[in-house]
């Protein structure tokens, strides 16, 4: 069982208290990542490829619909972001 806490803003400002985070590319060189904790508007790009949360629905009906129809990629996407902004911004914040 997973639990995301949405809309709470206590990480919306992690990436802004650590500072840049540069990758490495073979293929471009370096690079400025984007390790961000998602805000809503985000989550509904990631996870949905919308452009913004349909006027009539929330961002969390988004994801029970998609659950209801046994479609779990939305919630992947959003789980693997996350994990990734805990482990880029974590490590170095300590």
């Amino acid at each position: 069982m997973s639990i995301f806490l949405l809309g709470a803003g206590f990480n919306a400002d992690a990436a802004k208290e650590v500072g840049p985070i540069y990758g490495n590319s073979i293929y471009v060189g370096r690079y400025l990542m984007d390790v961000s904790y998602p805000l809503v508007a985000d989550v509904a790009q990631l996870c949905f490829e919308l452009d913004q949360v349909p006027p009539d629905q929330s961002i969390e009906e988004l994801f029970c619909d998609a659950l209801d129809r046994n479609d779990y990629a939305p919630l992947k996407k959003l789980s693997d972001r996350l994990m990734e902004a805990d482990y880029r911004l974590v490590s170095r914040a300590e």
